[in-house]
C-alpha cells in the first residue's frame, strides 16, 4: 500500500475570533482557496486521487477530488480522501455538531465505474482522527449539485479512525469539552472488480459550502481572540505527515 501525502505551503499565522456563548457558531468554507487547503489521500491497490481548488462551484469556487482506479481482476481498490482548511478550527468547548455541505458528482469515464457511497465529517484533536458514524448518503445522482445535511451530533456519535478503511473503533470519541479541533471532510470511495479481467475509470467530485454549526456548552457568553487555530492545523499537518494506514 502506497500512501500519498498533499499538504498546502506554510499557513498564514491567523486570529480566529469565535463568540462562544448562547449561541451557535457556525464554521464555513466557500472558497477552498490552494494556500490554505490541508490533505491527504491514500490510495491502495492500483487506486489515485488528489484534491484541488476547483474555479466551478456552488456558485464560486469548490474543493475538487480527482480519482481514478485501475482494478485487477478479483480485488479491491480503495481511494480516501481527508481535507481542511484553517477556516475549520473550533477552538473552545462545544456540545453538539451538525454540518451541511453541496456535492457534485462527476458521471465516471471508464468501466464500472463509482462514486463515494457515503461521506463524513472528521474530527481531529489531540493527535488523533475521529469520523462522525452517522455518515451522510450521497445516492446515486450524477451531474449536478445537490446539497446534504446532517443532524445534531454528540461525542459519542464519533470513533476513532484506527487505520481501518471500514471499523472506526467506536469505544474512543472526542471530548468536545475541551475543544481546540479541526473538522475536516472524509471521502473514502471503493470498488471491487469481481470479474477476470482488468477496469479502469477517472471521476472528479466537487464539494462546496461545507457548513459546520456548534452548540456550545450553556456558560456565560464569551469572546475568543487567538492564534490557537494555526496550533491546531499544525498539529494535523504533522499527524498527516507521519500516519500510517493499515487496510483490514
Amino acid at each position: 500500500m502506497n500512501a500519498k501525502v498533499i499538504l498546502s505551503p506554510v499557513m498564514i499565522t491567523m486570529a480566529v475570533m469565535l463568540h462562544c456563548g448562547a449561541d451557535a457558531t457556525t464554521l464555513i468554507e466557500t472558497e477552498w482557496s490552494a494556500d490554505k487547503l490541508l490533505s491527504q489521500v491514500t490510495q491502495v491497490s492500483g487506486a489515485t486521487g488528489s484534491f484541488s481548488s476547483a474555479s466551478a462551484g456552488n456558485p464560486g469556487p469548490s474543493l475538487k477530488f480527482n480519482y481514478s482506479m485501475s482494478i485487477p481482476a478479483n480485488q479491491r481498490s480503495i481511494v480516501a480522501g481527508i481535507a481542511t482548511t484553517e477556516n475549520l478550527v473550533m477552538l473552545d468547548s462545544f456540545e453538539s455538531v451538525a454540518w451541511s455541505i453541496d456535492i457534485f458528482l462527476e458521471t465516471p469515464t471508464g468501466a464500472n465505474g463509482s462514486a463515494p457511497g457515503a461521506i463524513s465529517l472528521g474530527v481531529f484533536q489531540g493527535g488523533k482522527l475521529f469520523l462522525s458514524v452517522p455518515t451522510l448518503p450521497v445516492g446515486e445522482v450524477k451531474d449536478q449539485w445537490r446539497s446534504l445535511s446532517s443532524g445534531p451530533m454528540r461525542s459519542t456519535d464519533f470513533a476513532v479512525f484506527d487505520g481501518s478503511f471500514d471499523t472506526p473503533d467506536p469505544t474512543v470519541h472526542p471530548d468536545f469539552s475541551a475543544g481546540s479541533v479541526a473538522f475536516f471532510l472524509w471521502t473514502p470511495i471503493s470498488a471491487t472488480n469481481v470479474g477476470p479481467r482488468p477496469v479502469s475509470f477517472t471521476a472528479n467530485a466537487y464539494f462546496d459550502n461545507l457548513a459546520v454549526t456548534v452548540s456550545p456548552v450553556p456558560e456565560p457568553s464569551r469572546w475568543l481572540l487567538s492564534a490557537g487555530g494555526l496550533l491546531v492545523i499544525a498539529a494535523m499537518r504533522r499527524h498527516l505527515a507521519t500516519r500510517r494506514v493499515a487496510i483490514s
